[in-house]
């Protein structure tokens, strides 16, 4: 089949699918063109750029003592967390804020296995991007136990929207995590002990000079991303940027 046809029937076959499975509303169930929720249902006011602008390292709004900004060279704006312990990623960036029905939507994900709201997540928090500046994305890995259990990695399949939308290259097996108890419900001090030497790059794995972005659902203190961009820039990257689904505040 040529390309041209092949074309021809991966659109006619969307079509399709739309027609016999339109996408529906999580938060009402009206039919809508796009996303995960309609407009009445509030989409719009978890969207990041639609509030104040916040940290550029970290991405968190500037709120409270945490987010005491100052001005630095090339107006770039860094919070005083990021000041005081500048992290060993270059940059975050979420698309969304992780409350509400984004925090319901990220849970029915994961938790609940519902794989195919990975790329209406994605598309509705980075759709609006033109890129992510850099030339590898690296999903946050899952302990074996744990990919086994919920049977796959949801940040796998929200690198593979990025790698698609933005043409750029997913590297998922270079780098493993070894098991042990999860981040959720831990303190920023215990996060960041629990995250400590959690990732092994592979032998064999080229990460050296690549500029590596790593991808992950939820962006809570950082610890996690912290603890893999070390890993990658000890085995050779350039720098490391990180985005997220969302961020919590």
């Amino acid at each position: 089949m040529g390309a041209g046809r092949g074309r021809w029937w991966a659109r006619a076959g969307r079509g399709v699918v739309d027609l016999l499975f339109p996408l529906t509303c999580e938060g009402c169930g009206v039919e809508v063109a796009d996303g995960v929720l309609c407009a009445a249902c509030g989409r719009d006011r978890w969207v990041v750029e639609q509030q104040v602008a916040g940290c550029s390292v970290c991405g968190r709004r500037w709120e409270g003592g945490a987010a005491a900004g100052v001005d630095l060279p090339g107006s770039l704006l860094v919070c005083g967390r990021c000041r005081a312990d500048r992290p060993p990623f270059r940059s975050h960036r979420s698309g969304l804020v992780h409350g509400g029905p984004v925090r319901e939507l990220i849970a029915a994900l994961k938790y609940r296995r519902r794989r195919e709201l990975a790329p209406r997540l994605a598309d509705w928090a980075w759709g609006g991007w033109s890129g992510c500046d850099g030339d590898l994305l690296v999903p946050v890995p899952l302990a074996a136990a744990r990919l086994r259990d919920r049977g796959f990695n949801q940040a796998l399949l929200l690198a593979r929207w990025a790698g698609r939308r933005w043409g750029v290259e997913v590297e998922a097996r270079g780098v493993v995590r070894r098991a042990g108890p999860p981040q959720v419900g831990l303190t920023r001090a215990q996060r960041r002990i629990n995250a400590r030497g959690r990732f092994r790059v592979v032998e064999g794995a080229r990460f050296c000079g690549r500029r590596v972005v790593v991808v992950d659902d939820v962006f809570t203190t950082g610890s996690t991303v912290a603890a893999l961009a070390r890993a990658l820039t000890g085995a050779g990257a350039m720098e490391v940027r990180a985005i997220t689904l969302a961020y919590r505040e």
